[in-house]
């Protein structure tokens, strides 16, 4: 957004090609997926992105235009709250089935997520202006 914010049409353009390329790319990749696994070996199906990720990284200084740097930091004490926190919540509904949702476990590891203050929306990591 920040790239084409000047031009209305190009903006307008770049928004049609993004929302043609995501449910392109999942219909692809589910196709060549089928093929690779076909010819070759489940494995190779992870192994695909390997160059794809090295072209990308490899022509995208050249192809995108240079952005704006800003200054800033990152509130690594909050990074790594929000990461523990997401995942005791994701560990306390994977286990929630077997201990039961009504068991100690899980109402206090979902308590802990509720009052969590890193994950408050109050709070923005990013900010948004």
């Amino acid at each position: 957004m920040n790239l084409f914010s000047t031009n209305k049409s190009e903006m307008n353009k770049a928004m049609g090609i993004w929302g043609a390329a995501a449910p392109a790319g999942g219909t692809v990749g589910v196709f060549l997926g089928g093929i690779i696994t076909a010819w070759f070996d489940w494995p190779w199906v992870f192994l695909i992105n390997v160059p794809i990720g090295i072209a990308v990284l490899a022509l995208s200084p050249t192809l995108l235009p240079k952005g704006v740097r800003r200054k800033g930091s990152i509130d690594y004490l909050r990074v790594l709250t929000i990461t523990l926190s997401s995942g005791l919540l994701i560990y306390s509904i994977v286990t929630a089935n077997e201990k039961g949702w009504s068991s100690i476990q899980t109402v206090i590891l979902l308590s802990a997520n509720a009052i969590n203050p890193a994950s408050s929306s109050l709070h923005n990591t990013i900010p948004l202006t």
